[in-house]
Formats: C-alpha cells, structure tokens, sequence
C-alpha cells in the first residue's frame, strides 16, 4: 500500500514550544499517522511580529500516511489549526523522490538500526 509523507513546520509562542509538539504528537497518534522525525525545537525571530510576537519556538516534525488515510488530512489540519499557542504552522506534501526525502528517510532508518543495536 502507498503512503504518503508530510513535513508539519510551526511556530510556537516561547516557552510552549514543548507543550504543542506534546499536542501535534498526540494528534499524529489519534488520527494513525506514523511519526518519521521530529527537530529539536529552536527559539527563532519571526520575520515580522505576528500577534505581537517577535519570535517564538520553531519545530518541525515528518510523518507518513496510509494512502486510504490521507482523507483525514484535512480533520487533521483543522485539529493543529485549534492548537492554543501555536503563532503559524503549515503543512506540506513530500515529493516521494526529493534528496531531502531521502535524507529524512535515510536518518529514520539509521535510528531505527541504532535504537537495535542498543537493544541488542
């Protein structure tokens, strides 16, 4: 079955940073979509003041889709878009053959083996 993967980028009001990717998280696990990476979090100037916010907490976390899921993605979009304290977030559709892609995917699977090997 295909899947489809996706990049969630967003800005957090500092010091929530942490409490919004705990939601995102647990939004991914709600609606069944797999966890591929998540950044560590980064306290960033925003390019403008938005909601007189100068800067805030940025993150950015992959994940992957079931083809016969993606039709929650728009459930999905409506629940990060309900988030408190989250300044701005979007959402975007990987292209399945992009050396970032491939960068991303080539981290999971080497953590993937890592966290084996540490089992072992």
């Amino acid at each position: 079955m295909r899947k489809q993967i996706y990049e969630i980028s967003f800005w957090a009001i500092n010091d929530f940073g942490n409490k919004v990717e705990e939601t995102i998280l647990q939004l991914l696990d709600d609606f069944k979509f797999k966890l591929l990476k998540k950044n560590p979090l980064k306290i960033k100037n925003l390019a403008y003041p938005i909601n007189n916010h100068i800067n805030g907490e940025f993150g950015t976390i992959y994940f992957e889709v079931e083809e016969t899921d993606i039709s929650k993605m728009k459930d999905f979009h409506q629940a990060v878009k309900n988030i408190n304290n989250i300044i701005r977030f979007i959402i975007l559709k990987k292209k399945r053959n992009s050396k970032e892609l491939a960068q991303i995917l080539n981290t999971v699977i080497t953590n993937q083996e890592h966290n084996l090997t540490n089992i072992a």
